[in-house]
């Protein structure tokens, strides 16, 4: 078996970091423990393939050269430290060497943005649609198609008691137009109700 710091440093990384993985259960079934229930690594081959599948790709950073004179010694991954001890430098991405690990991050993450922005549109279409249906600007389609075939009821009823109409004012007529009058009246309003065009 191998301790968590023996494993840290096959890594490159803190042993704090690697109590973190055990921890958030990103190394579990390479991790055992021993008579003290301290964690161990049983197999470090395993380990490695759960660090790189569990642990989240981090951007690579590269150390910037060091200021003439200051005596700066280039450090571990992640900054700089100088012959004084001083604290690490501010560290610049490097983003020519991603891993493959890191494009997919950018990937995933660029993909939830993309989501992200699609749901407030779709959420900001929605509330525009609720506002033009409480102000009156839209109804439903079902109110619509009613209030249309109400309307075309009463134009219908308007227009075939025109003959009667036409009867009471043109008594002398009557027996000769209105039969006719009602007739084209009633052809043309079934033509309009399949769709059609009168002629």
């Amino acid at each position: 078996m191998m301790t968590l710091t023996a494993y840290a440093s096959r890594r490159g990384v803190s042993p704090k970091a690697v109590s973190k993985a055990v921890a958030a259960g990103r190394l579990t079934t390479s991790v055992v423990r021993d008579q003290h229930g301290a964690p161990k690594i049983a197999d470090p081959d395993l380990a490695d393939r759960e660090w790189e599948a569990n642990t989240r790709a981090r951007v690579e950073y590269v150390a910037p050269a060091p200021s003439p004179g200051t005596g700066a010694v280039v450090g571990g991954r992640g900054g700089v430290s100088n012959d004084l001890g001083a604290g690490a430098a501010d560290p610049t991405p490097n983003h020519s060497t991603q891993s493959p690990e890191l494009a997919a991050y950018y990937a995933h993450r660029s993909a939830r943005e993309s989501e992200a922005a699609r749901h407030a549109r779709l959420q900001a279409d929605l509330a525009e649609l609720t506002l033009a249906e409480r102000r009156g600007e839209m109804i439903p389609i079902a109110q619509a198609r009613r209030d249309v075939m109400e309307r075309y009821a009463t134009v219908k009823t308007r227009l075939l008691g025109v003959p009667r109409l036409v009867a009471q004012r043109f008594p002398h007529l009557a027996a000769e137009l209105v039969p006719v009058l009602d007739e084209l009246l009633r052809e043309s309003l079934e033509e309009l109700a399949s769709g059609g065009s009168a002629e």
